[in-house]
């Protein structure tokens, strides 16, 4: 009787302990996810002083996580091939972007200067730009540490870099890749990744 007393409670102790775990396990999860991503992304993790770091490319079906199997980061690696190139030959590597806590941003790209306002949805995790002349745009903004990325669909990139930089005729000549691009990769979304200053 003893014996089966002791192997009773060595069970319960066992279970106890799995389901503890278990839960701890949770709530580190949790954590990790809190601290990355999305939760990250608020209207004043997006202030500051940002340089251009690298492209940024992002697929809308994210649960079949495309982009992380072998096929998906050749096709990524394909994408951001291309913009870098792109981004080189506008001089968009000395891009700086800086959003500021009243609602304006300015960018600077050598002597080319632009700003404007823009509004943050802290539901969609989207950043909606207006320039001085009216024009809007849309990002997707994900902030991780001391980065931050804005996506575009990628039909709408060309539009964003022209208001953001105030560059017209340079990127017209890259509307082509863009758009093969975007035909070859549904719900693909391009963009930039930046560094705070």
């Amino acid at each position: 009787m003893k014996k089966l007393l002791v192997l009773s409670l060595f069970w319960v102790c066992a279970l106890s302990f799995s389901t503890q775990a278990q839960d701890i396990k949770s709530i580190l999860s949790g954590l990790a996810k809190t601290a990355v991503g999305d939760k990250l992304t608020t209207e004043f993790s997006i202030i500051g002083t940002w340089a251009y770091k690298a492209p940024a490319c992002k697929l809308a079906n994210e649960d079949a996580n495309i982009l992380s199997s072998a096929g998906g980061s050749v096709m990524a690696s394909t994408v951001e091939s291309s913009l870098t190139k792109i981004y080189d030959k506008l001089g968009f590597d000395k891009c700086i972007f800086t959003c500021a806590e009243d609602g304006t941003y300015t960018t600077a790209m050598g002597k080319i200067k632009g700003k404007g306002s823009y509004t943050f949805n802290s539901e969609e995790k989207t950043i909606t730009f207006k320039t001085k002349l009216g024009v809007k745009f849309t990002a997707k903004v994900a902030v991780t540490g001391s980065s931050m990325a804005l996506t575009f669909k990628a039909d709408k990139l060309l539009t964003a870099i022209k208001a953001i930089t105030g560059i017209a005729g340079n990127i017209t000549q890259y509307a082509g890749v863009l758009s093969s691009l975007a035909d070859k990769y549904d719900g693909l979304s391009l963009g930039f990744e930046l560094a705070k200053q």
